[in-house]
């Protein structure tokens, strides 16, 4: 995967092409391309990343196996499952899938506490622990109706780049920022 292999020339500080171990312990960011499924072994050999960027493309589960990644950037064609992940923050965009995107069904959304979907072309977007998420992005998803009282504790709101007509914030007393 190219973009491991660019991780790791990044962090071989001293160039001379090999990634001892206390170089790959200073990456905390990690990205991916649809090639690694199975991140694993990559992140047994970067042990502090903290942030991992995943293009999954056409596949629908990506095996993360780390409860220390807290924060998850997914971008494919489909809603991709998170196997063994628990992010506190989660960005995702999803290219080809329509209709409703239902995130609630899959694994590894259900812990966070800030949710972005920064580009899909759906009718509905259902999010994991509504309850729970206290930042909430939906930008750029071609929405022309939401119920934004679901998002009751959100005290951010992100909704720009869709086809809204109107919102009805009423409910939601929590909201400190708004877009």
């Amino acid at each position: 995967d190219y973009e491991i292999y660019s991780t790791a020339r990044r962090y071989d500080s001293n160039g001379d092409g090999i990634l001892s171990k206390g170089e790959a312990a200073k990456a905390d960011y990690l990205r991916v391309s649809e090639q690694t499924t199975d991140l694993t072994g990559v992140l047994k050999i970067f042990p502090n990343v903290k942030r991992v960027s995943i293009e999954s493309g056409k596949n629908k589960e990506v095996t993360v196996n780390n409860s220390k990644i807290s924060e998850i950037d997914v971008y494919g064609d489909y809603i991709t499952a998170l196997k063994g992940a628990s992010p506190k923050t989660i960005r995702v965009a999803v290219y080809k899938q329509k209709g409703t995107l239902d995130f609630s069904k899959v694994s590894g959304y259900g812990k966070a506490t800030a949710f972005y979907v920064v580009k899909a072309n759906a009718k509905k977007i259902v999010m994991p622990n509504t309850a729970k998420l206290e930042k909430v992005g939906l930008s750029s998803c071609g929405l022309s109706k939401i119920d934004t009282s679901v998002y009751k504790n959100a005290k951010e709101l992100t909704l720009d780049g869709n086809n809204l007509k109107s919102i009805d914030l009423k409910k939601n007393t929590k909201l400190i920022k708004k877009s």
